[in-house]
């Protein structure tokens, strides 16, 4: 789905935190085909939440199905490919957890340049090491010290919340 309201600065910084929060960034391969596929999503019980984002950045929003049926309904909201990397870009200056992610994302994005491209050998290598490195970072459970996310340089992390204007 289109967006139905152009998202302003404010509405991008909020989607970026939304990301950092709930969001799930990761790259979706399909080994029969031997394709893959960039996925952008945010879970939440809160539906509200889900469509403030469909309006703004497109997509569509999911049922969450859970196999425990005292457990509360959760919906996801989903954008994949180009638009999800459109997203991303946007966002990135804002990202705070999610900026290392979000970097690999693009660059995944960037070994599509059109939809009618052929694909060689190197660049399925090169975009199932780029979904490694991602998985890597992602994955539930302790991380040694020399996997831990990259942290932002202190003049950055210091002006984070600094107004522009």
């Amino acid at each position: 789905m289109k967006p139905t309201q152009t998202p302003t600065d404010i509405d991008v910084a909020k989607m970026a935190a939304i990301i950092d929060c709930e969001g799930n960034i990761r790259i979706w391969a399909d080994q029969k085909k031997s394709s893959h596929q960039l996925h952008l999503t945010v879970g939440n019980k809160d539906f509200a939440l889900l469509e403030w984002c469909v309006a703004r950045f497109g997509g569509k929003i999911y049922n969450n199905f859970s196999k425990t049926p005292t457990r509360a309904l959760v919906k996801r909201w989903v954008i994949l490919g180009r638009p999800a990397a459109d997203v991303l870009t946007v966002c990135l200056p804002h990202f705070i957890t999610k900026r290392h992610q979000a970097e690999i994302a693009l660059r995944f994005q960037a070994t599509y340049p059109n939809a009618r491209a052929r694909i060689t050998e190197s660049d399925r290598q090169f975009r199932e090491s780029l979904r490694d490195e991602l998985l890597r970072l992602t994955r539930r459970g302790p991380r040694p010290a020399n996997e831990q996310a990259p942290r932002m340089k202190p003049e950055i992390q210091s002006n984070l919340f600094a107004k522009d204007f």
